[in-house]
Parts: structure tokens; C-alpha cells; sequence
């Protein structure tokens, strides 16, 4: 695992849209490195997720037995209910992604799986494809990525029935986010492909209706006071945040008499709740469920628990997060010896891993408002498609801290020296 470094170009826009690094600022430029992998730690990463996707369906199908752990997966009871008919007999997820890292020793370790993060698909694709040609001694596994997100749409639209519906691209406020907005008309243009009908657009712009005299229950966009029905939702607003919000109760109505369907199996938000590695280790170490997977949850799993009292005597540092938050900004690295539950907010405690870091230069603004570069020390998380239940590419990003929205750089990622 290395940094390289070229001279791509000096600044500016890329394809007119986002590009590989930028300060939510709206400075938008270019990074001058990428990010290589050996064959060998190529090849752990596939064998390591193959194993974490076997884990997770065995863990979905554990949830829908063991009900008393649903209080803490921080969901709606509603959702939680769905997410069993709608998940266990398909893959585990249409689209998604695990976020892995090496730790200060080498060794590989997953942080999260993110099911419904919409940013990265152009990055990954389009500017990973462009970069390679400075690389041609190495390999770009992320060739084939558009054509298995694509599959994988297809055979979602096939498994529930609405291969001639509409869909809707699902974002937060794609008025006020270029970067999202451009990430779903890319979106857009692949699905068009398999469909005609499909719309991008904000949460606010769709509407709930059930029990109206003049028009069909469903899930409507709402544009010029007119409203277009929606047969499949795929959303990047979280599927827990639209239960949550006014109309949830319609949703899941409507879902379940098959009125709207989800590009991504409910199910989903089983798996990127912030709890279920906490879940995983406590089935673990209290049930004999997980026999066959117990190197897997020791080897790539870091610890996690509701209960910071039981970690480790030896170990300093812990990572805290918020159940019912998504971002990275709401992950605290804390001393165990502060941490505790809370009664108003839903926590939980992970095992700290220390990533291994590397010098990369970095364009920042200095006190006059300038870009200038500085070489600083910055620890990477390699996210990898999970698409069709198998590995299809990667998406790596570097920052100084914990990533997030707030400090994270793309770098395209490629296999070999």
C-alpha cells in the first residue's frame, strides 16, 4: 500500500462537475497522487468481504429471531419489520459499501458497511478510469463497476416487479449540493439505459398520498402543481430517515401492499445502523450462533459494545459513536475511561484502531485565502463496492482525522506497483 504521485493538472473542474479534492468551500481541484495496492492486498480485501457479506445475511437472519436486540439497531419497529420480507431471500444489498483500513501493523480491519451513501460513483468510475492512463503498469479493478451497478438495478427492478416503473433518485436538498445533484444525474443516465422514467430529486419534492377519492395511493413527485406516481424509490435520504419523516407511516403502507418498492433491499438498514457490530460481538460472545465465522468477527471486526466498561484494561482510547447520527463528523475518538452511556441518546463504543498513515501533499488555504500545498500525515479508508454480493471496486479517500464529509480527498486506486 503506497502513495504515487503525478502532475495531473494545476486546478480547475474535471467532467464540469466534482473533482478530487475540495474544502466545502466551493474550491474544486485536482489531487496529483493515487492510491496502490498490492496483489496481495487486493486479494484479502475480496476473500475478507466475501466473508463479511456470508456474516451479515447469517446476522440479518439471527435479527429476525432475537427481537430483544432491536431496541438496539435505533430504528422504527415499522421498518425493523419490513426489513425481514424484504432482504433475506435477495442479495444483501443492490448497491453498497464497506469501508476497510490496514491498522498501524498491516493488518486489515473494517470500520462500517454504507448501504445508501450516494457520493464517490463518479469518482470511481469516470475519474479512476481517466487517471489510469498515468498508471498503465497497474491494474484498474474498478473497469467493470458502472456495468455491475447497472446489473444490479436490473435484477432489483426484475425481483420485484417494476422493471417498466418510475423511479426517483432520492437526495437531502439537491438545490443547494452540486456535488450530490451531479452524482445522481450520473445516476440518472445509467439507469436510463434499463428505463426511461426516471426523476432526480429532493426528499420535499415527493408526497405520500393514501385514502384520497380522486387518485391512487402511492408516492407522488410533486413539481408545477402537478404529480407524477413513483414505483420505486432509490434513496440516499436513509430509508429510516423517510420513516421518520411526516408520511413514514404512508411509506410503509405503501411499501408493504407493494404500491412503492426500494432500490435497496429495506433490509439495508439492518446493516448500517451503528449498532450491529455491537450486536455481532454480544451474539457472539454469549450465543454459539456465529461458530463458524468466529475468525472472521476476530480478525476483521473490531470490537464494539454498549457498555464501555467492558473493554479491555489495557487499552487507552475508544471510538464513540452516535446510533442515530450517519456522518463521520458525529465519531469522537475518547479515553474509555470518560465514556459512558447516555440515558437521552443511544451510543456505542468500538474498539480504536490506529490506521497506518502516509505523507500526502495537500492543497490548503493559507491565512491570505491562497492555495498552497502542505505535506501532511494522512490515514486512508478504502471503501469497496459491494455489488451482486461480490466485490467491484474501490473508492478510497485520505484525511488528517477521522473521514467525513468535512476531510476527505479521493484518490483513484489501483492494484499493483
Amino acid at each position: 500500500m503506497e502513495i504515487q504521485n503525478i502532475a495531473v493538472t494545476d486546478s480547475g473542474k474535471i467532467f464540469g462537475t466534482t473533482s478530487w479534492d475540495s474544502d466545502l468551500k466551493g474550491n474544486i481541484y485536482l489531487s496529483e497522487h493515487a492510491f496502490l495496492l498490492s496483489e496481495k492486498e487486493h486479494l484479502e480485501i475480496i476473500k475478507a468481504q466475501s466473508e463479511i457479506v456470508a456474516l451479515l445475511k447469517l446476522t440479518q437472519l439471527l435479527l429476525s429471531r432475537y427481537e430483544e436486540f432491536h431496541k438496539w439497531l435505533d430504528l422504527p419497529k415499522e421498518l425493523v419489520d419490513l426489513s425481514f420480507n424484504d432482504g433475506l431471500k435477495n442479495y444483501v444489498t443492490t448497491y453498497g459499501r464497506f469501508d476497510w483500513v490496514f491498522d498501524e501493523l498491516g493488518r486489515l480491519r473494517l470500520l462500517e458497511f454504507n448501504s445508501e451513501t450516494p457520493m464517490g460513483w463518479i469518482e470511481s468510475i469516470k475519474f479512476t478510469e481517466n487517471a489510469h492512463k498515468y498508471y498503465q503498469k497497474t491494474k484498474n479493478v474498478n473497469n467493470k463497476l458502472r456495468d455491475s451497478l447497472k446489473q444490479s438495478i436490473y435484477e432489483r427492478l426484475i425481483s420485484i416487479g417494476k422493471l417498466d416503473g418510475s423511479i426517483a433518485i432520492v437526495g437531502e436538498n439537491l438545490n443547494n449540493n452540486k456535488e450530490e445533484s451531479d452524482t445522481f444525474h450520473f445516476l440518472a443516465d445509467i439507469i436510463k439505459e434499463i428505463t426511461s422514467e426516471v426523476i432526480v430529486c429532493s426528499v420535499s419534492e415527493l408526497k405520500a398520498m393514501t385514502d384520497y377519492d380522486y387518485i391512487d395511493d402511492g408516492i407522488y413527485f410533486e413539481k408545477d402543481e402537478m404529480l407524477y406516481p413513483i414505483d420505486t424509490l432509490m434513496t440516499f435520504h436513509s430509508v429510516e430517515g423517510l420513516v421518520n419523516d411526516d408520511g413514514g407511516e404512508q411509506l410503509i403502507q405503501l411499501i408493504e401492499e407493494n404500491k412503492v418498492s426500494l432500490m435497496n433491499p429495506s433490509s439495508t438498514a439492518l446493516l448500517h445502523s451503528k449498532g450491529l457490530f455491537a450486536i455481532i460481538w454480544h451474539l457472539y460472545k454469549t450465543t454459539n450462533e456465529f461458530v463458524d465465522f468466529s475468525e472472521t468477527i476476530e480478525k476483521y471486526i473490531p470490537f464494539s459494545t454498549f457498555n464501555p466498561d467492558v473493554f479491555d484494561k489495557s487499552k487507552k482510547l475508544c471510538v464513540q459513536k452516535k446510533l442515530n447520527h450517519r456522518e463521520g463528523s458525529s465519531i469522537e475518538i475518547k479515553l474509555i475511561s470518560e465514556c459512558k452511556p447516555q440515558e437521552d441518546e443511544l451510543l456505542v463504543f468500538q474498539d480504536y484502531i490506529p490506521v497506518k498513515k502516509m505523507l500526502f501533499d495537500r492543497l490548503i488555504r493559507d491565512e491570505k485565502g491562497n492555495m498552497v500545498k502542505k505535506t501532511v500525515q494522512m490515514q486512508h479508508t478504502i471503501g469497496a463496492y459491494c455489488i451482486l454480493d461480490s466485490f467491484a471496486g474501490y473508492y478510497t479517500r485520505l484525511s488528517e482525522g477521522i473521514c467525513s464529509a468535512y476531510d476527505a480527498t479521493f484518490v483513484p486506486t489501483f492494484v499493483g506497483n
